[in-house]
């Protein structure tokens, strides 16, 4: 009995589950793995009931949330290295120098002449 509860509870540890179901998917294997104590309490003599097992049991929610994040984290990075997901940017800033700014707007393009910045020193020289 033992060992079919353990069986019963690992295939469910092991199967995919899209990440909408996760809360129910949670849920099953928390009373698989209730079942399991249960199995294995019976067969270790101890008087125990599954809703005793169930209620008892440490099992904090925060746990829970963050197995669930971790899990979405996991998954978000391998559909990026796996090329199904794209990291979304944009772009804010440019850091340019002036003559490098003219440059890229296009003044100066056609002719091949470009306007030249000299500081007021440099121009009196």
């Amino acid at each position: 009995m033992v060992t079919n509860s353990w069986k019963v509870y690992n295939d469910h540890l092991n199967s995919q589950v899209p990440e909408e179901r996760l809360p129910a998917w949670n849920e099953k294997a928390f009373e698989l793995f209730t079942a399991m104590l249960y199995a294995m309490s019976q067969a270790l003599g101890y008087d125990f009931d599954e809703v005793q097992l169930k209620r008892d049991c440490y099992r904090p929610i925060g746990h829970g949330d963050l197995e669930n994040q971790q899990y979405r984290v996991r998954k978000g990075i391998e559909e990026v290295l796996d090329g199904k997901r794209a990291i979304p940017m944009a772009v804010t800033y440019f850091p340019f120098a002036a003559d490098e700014q003219t440059e890229q707007s296009g003044e100066g393009a056609e002719t091949g002449v470009h306007s030249e910045t000299k500081s007021p020193t440099e121009a009196g020289q």
